[in-house]
């Protein structure tokens, strides 16, 4: 049986202990679980559906699990949405729990969630797209606007928190 390959980049490698380090409000320990649960929700069902998980890549721009392929369009979006909604999950539990910490998690978990439902690559939202429609230039253009539309929602809202998945999906189509 071959082992999950792990693989983590020079910049996740520096900069992620010093964020968590440097940490005064507990922002970044919010995030761990957060990120956990997400990823466990992919890894079980890949495993439901017969799939393995080839590796693990931890990266500046987050985790990415590689598999092995999917038998089904449908099954590779049913593992895609895994992610999210174990996360909503994770997010309805910290919500039952009184608690300054769990407060956050909840908000974290709950932003992580929904931006990566969003219809870009490389977010789940767009696994998700390309499995049902399995058209890469529609998934492209697609993917183009809604990075489009979340900078122009941060810019024009003054609310930041459009700009990480905007950031996210504009660099991904950068650098594909």
């Amino acid at each position: 049986m071959r082992r999950c390959r792990v693989e983590i980049t020079a910049g996740a490698a520096v900069v992620f202990p010093t964020l968590f380090y440097l940490d005064d409000s507990g922002v970044f320990s919010a995030v761990l679980p957060a990120v956990f649960f997400h990823e466990i929700g992919h890894c079980i069902s890949a495993r439901m559906y017969g799939g393995r998980i080839l590796s693990l890549r931890i990266s500046l721009s987050g985790l990415c699990l590689d598999t092995t392929p999917f038998s089904s369009p449908l099954s590779e979006a049913v593992c895609a949405a895994a992610g999210p909604v174990c996360g909503l999950l994770w997010a309805t539990l910290c919500s039952r729990i009184p608690g300054e910490w769990w407060e956050r998690c909840r908000d974290i978990s709950l932003y992580f969630s929904v931006c990566n439902l969003l219809p870009a690559q490389p977010l789940d939202g767009g696994r998700i797209l390309y499995a049902l429609c399995r058209n890469r230039r529609a998934v492209q253009i697609v993917t183009v606007c809604t990075g489009v539309i979340c900078l122009a929602s941060a810019a024009l809202t003054r609310r930041w928190g459009f700009a990480l998945p905007a950031a996210c999906i504009l660099a991904a189509q950068l650098t594909a």
